[in-house]
């Protein structure tokens, strides 16, 4: 894909994302100004745990597997992500390093940022894109937020089911023993 064809494909992937394609336009075009698409392969990492982040990304096409390393060097698969889904930005917000390693499961395409998007002077046009970016990552956190609430409330109740068997007493006269 000629560099023409890599513009007018990005701008095509904005304007589709239903988050950024309410951008106004002037914020569109300059976020296609700065914006980078990468084809990714399968298996190909996008972050990499413990990395310092200096760009978010937004998935467009494809999926991705959200991993953590495992005491033992394995890794251990945390989430999977969708088109559509934001990453990377959590390190960019508090200075943290990357918190998992996040690698296409299949042929992908995503949207890359650089971090830096994220501020810009008030009043100015980087200072608009900034301010709708962080609106849109404030979405986002709000989203994968409650997500993991529905996730940690599921676990919790399984964990209660499991201490209430766990603490079950048994009457050993109920109990039949074959005999020997």
């Amino acid at each position: 894909m000629g560099p023409e064809q890599r513009q007018e494909a990005l701008g095509a992937a904005i304007h589709q994302h239903p988050l950024l394609g309410g951008l106004p336009n002037d914020l569109q075009v300059r976020l296609i100004e700065r914006a980078r698409l990468r084809e990714l392969a399968p298996g190909e990492a996008i972050t990499r745990e413990g990395s310092a982040g200096t760009r978010f990304y937004i998935l467009l096409e494809g999926s991705a597997r959200v991993s953590r390393a495992r005491p033992d060097g394995g890794q251990e698969r945390i989430g999977r992500l969708r088109p559509g889904a934001i990453f990377g930005a959590m390190s960019l917000c508090d200075g943290s390093p990357r918190a998992a390693t996040i690698a296409a499961t299949a042929p992908s395409l995503c949207l890359e940022l650089p971090g830096e998007l994220l501020h810009g002077a008030p009043r100015t046009l980087d200072g608009r894109l900034a301010l709708a970016l962080r609106e849109l990552l404030a979405t986002s956190f709000s989203e994968q937020l409650r997500a993991a609430n529905r996730r940690l409330y599921f676990l919790s109740r399984q964990l209660e089911g499991a201490e209430d068997a766990a603490n079950e007493t048994v009457d050993p006269e109920a109990v039949w023993l074959p005999p020997e």
